[in-house]
C-alpha cells in the first residue's frame, strides 16, 4: 500500500513537466576487452585464444570435440595480445596484458601454470622526469632469439620500448629499454620478430606516425643488453600528403620470411615492405609509387600462410562482404571471401586452415581448400563472455553467465568511460545470470543457477564478523567481501533466474528486501536487517522470508517499483503487479498478493524497466515494446491501475533487454541481426519515438546507460551505453556530444568499428 508521503510525492510528479534531453549513439566507443587482434598464436597440435582476460588452449584436431583448458590472467584492460614460444620442447605463452604487465604463462599439454617470477607488473627504470618506480602497460609482445637467449621485447604504452629476458626457472628480467618522448610512444601500434639469421632475430615496429623501425638487440662493452636502431622508413600511404600522421589508425603487422606486411585499417589500406640485413635495411614494395594500391572494407587482422594471405574485414568494400578476405599476395588481389559480422583475430599454421575469432559466436575452423572458397566449420564458445550487467555510481558489474571453472562476477571502473577496467573478479561455480545492488551501494547479491545467490559487501559497515575489518583490503566496490549465501535449499531447491532489491522505510528506519525469482515462477523475499553497533553484521533472515507461488505465466524478470512493489514480466501472462506488503494490518511485514496485472495486446513478456515513478516499459515477443501507465486511474491515484500507453513495434525479432534513463530516453537490446540497439525518446509516453539506432554485429543480450567522468571542474561528465555482447565482451559506445577530449580520450583500435552507424 502506498501511504500519504508517496502520494503526494506522486501527485508532485504528475504536474510537473517532463524534463529530458536526447542520447544518441554516436562514432565513439571502445571495447573491453581492449584485445581484438593477435589474440590467437599456437603450434602445429594446440591453438592458443584470449578472450577477456580468459587464456584458452583447444587441440587443433579435436577442436569442436574437446573442453579447452583455461586460465585467468590479472589482465584489468583485457588481454591484448599473444606470442607463442617454445624452448626445449616446453611450450609458452607470452601475454601482453596492459597495466597487468607482461605475462608468460607455461602449457603442459593439458593445464596452464602461471609462476609469480614470470610477471612483471612495474619497472625499476621509470621515464627520466618520473623518480618512481613505472607502472607498466604492456600493449604488445614479441619473443625473439638474440645472443644465445630467448628474449621478450614489448611496446610500453607508458614508456617505450622494454626488452625482457626469459628462462626456463621461470623468470623475467628487464634487459634493457628505450624511453621514447611522448609524442613517439603513444604512437607505438604493433611489433614483430624477422629473423635475420638461424639463433639471431631483430624486430621490426610501425607507428601511427607512419615510421617502420628495425631495432637490433646487441651487447656492449660491458656485456649489458643494447637496443640498436639499424633501419627506419618513413611510409607512403597512397592519396595521403607525406606529413599526415594516422591518429585514428591501427596498423596490424605480421612479417614472413623476408617481407613485412601491414594493414591500415581506417582507409583499408594493404602495405607490403621488403627486409634485409645491410642499408638500407627497409623498402616499400606495395604499393609502388603513384599508385593506390588495393583497399579493404576497415581490415583489423591478418595471417600468412605461403601464397596467400588472409585479412579480416569489419566492413564491405569492392562487393565483398565484411569477414575474412583470402588475398594472392603474388598479385594483391582478392580470391575468396567469407562472410562473417564482427571477425576479429586470425590464426594459421599452414596454407590450408585458419582459425578465427569473431565477437559473435566465438572461435571456428576454416577450411582454405581451395583458397577461393574459404568454408567455415562449427563454431566454438570461447571461456569468456558478458551476459548481464548492472552500472552504479562509476562502477559496472557483469557476470559471464557460463557453466565453466573460469566463470565469476566482474567489477569495471568506468570513471573514465574510455578506458573501462576490471578491478575485481569473484568466481561462481555454477552459471551466473542476475546481478542486483542495495539502495545504498553497500550491498551486491550474484544469481547463480547452481549455487543460489552470492553476497558480498562492499562497505566496511557491512561485514560478517568484527575479524572481518582486519582483511588487506576494506570493502569497497573494487574490492567486495564475499559474505553469506544463499543456497538454492532456501528456494525450495529452485534455480534462482532474477534478483532484485527494494528498500522500504518504516517507523523512521529503512529496511532492504531481497527478492528472487526461480526457474520455476515461485517468488521468495528476504529482508535484510542491519543489527546496530559498529561495525553493523550483515545478515540475511532467513526465518522471515516470504515465498510467494501464485505468479501466473512463466515469469521472467523482476524489478522494483516505488518502495511497496516488485513489476514481474510473466510471458504469456502479460505484467504482474505484486504488492509486497498487502496487509493493511501489519505494514511492515512482508506479505505478497496481486495488486494489477496487464495481458492484453501482449503475448509473452520477457523484461520490464520503470521510471520508478509512474510508467513502465515492457518488451514483449509479439508487440515489442509496451508503455503502461501504472496510475491510469486519476480518481484513485494512489492504487496501481494499469492502462497501455503505446507501443513500439520493430519489423522482425524480438525485444530482449531494456534500460529506462533518468532523462526518459529507452535503451532497448533487440536480437535482430541490424538494428539490434535501439535510444527511444520516453518524455511523451504515449508517443514514444525513435532517436538513435545501432547495429552490433555480435549478439547483444543486455544495455544500461551510465555518467561518469568529471575528472575535473572544466571536464564534463560523459553519458554512455555499456552492452554485454557475449562473446564479443563489453561494448562501450558514447552517447552524448560531450567534448571530453582532454581527459577522456577514446582510443580507437577498431572498437568503435565493431559498432556501425546506421543512418
Amino acid at each position: 500500500m502506498i501511504n500519504r508521503q508517496t502520494l503526494t510525492l506522486f501527485l508532485a510528479i504528475f504536474l510537473l513537466p517532463a524534463l529530458t534531453w536526447a542520447d544518441a549513439f554516436s562514432p565513439m566507443g571502445t571495447r573491453w576487452p581492449a584485445g581484438v587482434k593477435k589474440t590467437l598464436v599456437g603450434n602445429s597440435t594446440t591453438l592458443f585464444g584470449a578472450n577477456g582476460d580468459i587464456l584458452a588452449a583447444y587441440p587443433k584436431g579435436a577442436f569442436q570435440t574437446t573442453a579447452p583448458a583455461s586460465i585467468r590472467l590479472n589482465a584489468p584492460e583485457g588481454i591484448a595480445t599473444l606470442d607463442y614460444l617454445e624452448i626445449g620442447g616446453d611450450k609458452y605463452i607470452i601475454a601482453a596484458c596492459g597495466t597487468g604487465g607482461l605475462q608468460v604463462v607455461k602449457f603442459d599439454g593439458t593445464s596452464f601454470t602461471l609462476h609469480g617470477d614470470a610477471v612483471v607488473t612495474e619497472s625499476t627504470h621509470p621515464r627520466k622526469d618520473n623518480p618512481s618506480p613505472a607502472v607498466l602497460n604492456i600493449a604488445g609482445c614479441v619473443g625473439f632469439e638474440a645472443r644465445g637467449a630467448h628474449l621478450i621485447a614489448t611496446i610500453d604504452n607508458n614508456f617505450g620500448y622494454r626488452v625482457f629476458k626469459f628462462t626456463t626457472t621461470p623468470s623475467l628480467e628487464e634487459v634493457a629499454r628505450q624511453e621514447l618522448s611522448r609524442d613517439l610512444y603513444t604512437m607505438l601500434v604493433d611489433i614483430d620478430r624477422w629473423n635475420k639469421e638461424p639463433g639471431h632475430d631483430c624486430i621490426l615496429t610501425v607507428a601511427q606516425n607512419r615510421e617502420m623501425g628495425l631495432l637490433d638487440i646487441t651487447k656492449g662493452i660491458h656485456d649489458q643488453w643494447e637496443i640498436k636502431g639499424l633501419g627506419k622508413l618513413t611510409f607512403d600511404i597512397p592519396n595521403l600528403p607525406s606529413t599526415a600522421l594516422l591518429y585514428m589508425s591501427t596498423l596490424t603487422l605480421r612479417v614472413a620470411d623476408d617481407t613485412a606486411h601491414v594493414v591500415e585499417n581506417s582507409m583499408g589500406h594493404f602495405l607490403s615492405f621488403g627486409i634485409q640485413g645491410t642499408p638500407p635495411y627497409l623498402s616499400q614494395t606495395y604499393p609502388i609509387a603513384d599508385s593506390d594500391g588495393i583497399t579493404l572494407g576497415y581490415p583489423l587482422d591478418l595471417s600468412m600462410g605461403g601464397a596467400y594471405a588472409c585479412i579480416t574485414t569489419l566492413a564491405d568494400n569492392n562487393d565483398n562482404p565484411p569477414g575474412v578476405q583470402v588475398m594472392k599476395l603474388a598479385n594483391k588481389a582478392v580470391v575468396g571471401t567469407l562472410a562473417q559480422e564482427g571477425a576479429g583475430a586470425v590464426h594459421q599454421t599452414d596454407a590450408t586452415t585458419l582459425f578465427l575469432m569473431d565477437i559473435k559466436s566465438g572461435l571456428s575452423k576454416i577450411s582454405l581448400v581451395p583458397p577461393g572458397s574459404p568454408a567455415q566449420g562449427p563454431h566454438v564458445a570461447t571461456p569468456f563472455a558478458v551476459d548481464e550487467l548492472l552500472a552504479r555510481e562509476n562502477h559496472l558489474f557483469f557476470v559471464d553467465g557460463l557453466d565453466s571453472d573460469k566463470a565469476g562476477v566482474r567489477v569495471m571502473d568506468i570513471l573514465n568511460a574510455t578506458q573501462p577496467k576490471c578491478v575485481f573478479f569473484g568466481p561462481t561455480n555454477g552459471r551466473a545470470c542476475d546481478l542486483a545492488v542495495d539502495k545504498d551501494f553497500y550491498r551486491l547479491f550474484v544469481a547463480d543457477k547452481s549455487e543460489g545467490v552470492y553476497c558480498y559487501s562492499m562497505n566496511s559497515d557491512f561485514v560478517s564478523s568484527p575479524d572481518d575489518l582486519d582483511n588487506p583490503e576494506p570493502p569497497s566496490p573494487i574490492a567486495p567481501l564475499p559474505l553469506a549465501t544463499l543456497g538454492i535449499e532456501h528456494f525450495d531447491g529452485e534455480s534462482p533466474l532474477s534478483i532484485t532489491v527494494s528498500s522500504k522505510n518504516h517507523g523512521g528506519v529503512n529496511t532492504d528486501y531481497l527478492h528472487v525469482l526461480t526457474e520455476g515462477g515461485k517468488l521468495f523475499s528476504f529482508p535484510l536487517p542491519v543489527p546496530l553497533g559498529s561495525p553493523q553484521i550483515h545478515t540475511i533472515d532467513t526465518d522471515e522470508s516470504v515465498d510467494f507461488v501464485d505468479l501466473p505465466g512463466t515469469p521472467k524478470t523482476v524489478e522494483p517499483f516505488a518502495s511497496d512493489y516488485l513489476l514481474v514480466a510473466c510471458g504469456p501472462q502479460g505484467l504482474q503487479v505484486v504488492d509486497l506488503f498487502s496487509n493493511p494490518d501489519t505494514p511492515g511485514t512482508l506479505s505478497h498478493a496481486i495488486e494489477a496485472s496487464h495481458t492484453a495486446g501482449l503475448s509473452n513478456t520477457v523484461n520490464v524497466s520503470s521510471d520508478g515513478t509512474r510508467h513502465a516499459c515492457v518488451a514483449d515477443d509479439g508487440a515489442g515494446i509496451v508503455t503502461l501507465d501504472l496510475f491510469a486511474d486519476q480518481n484513485t491515484p494512489a492504487l496501481i491501475t494499469l492502462a497501455k500507453k503505446s507501443s513500439y513495434t520493430i519489423d522482425s525479432g524480438h525485444v530482449i533487454d531494456l534500460f529506462l534513463t533518468d532523462n526518459n530516453n529507452l535503451y532497448a537490446v533487440t536480437d535482430q541481426s541490424s538494428d539490434n540497439l535501439l535510444i527511444l525518446d520516453m518524455s511523451d509516453p504515449s508517443t514514444p519515438g525513435l532517436l538513435s539506432r545501432e547495429t552490433s554485429p555480435g549478439s547483444p543480450r543486455a544495455i544500461v546507460a551510465a555518467t561518469t567522468g568529471g575528472l575535473s571542474s572544466d571536464s564534463p561528465s560523459l553519458r554512455a551505453a555499456y552492452i554485454a555482447d557475449g562473446q564479443g565482451g563489453l561494448t562501450v559506445r558514447q552517447t552524448t556530444n560531450d567534448d571530453n577530449s582532454q581527459e577522456q580520450v577514446w582510443h580507437d583500435d577498431s572498437s568503435s568499428c565493431f559498432i556501425q552507424t546506421l543512418r
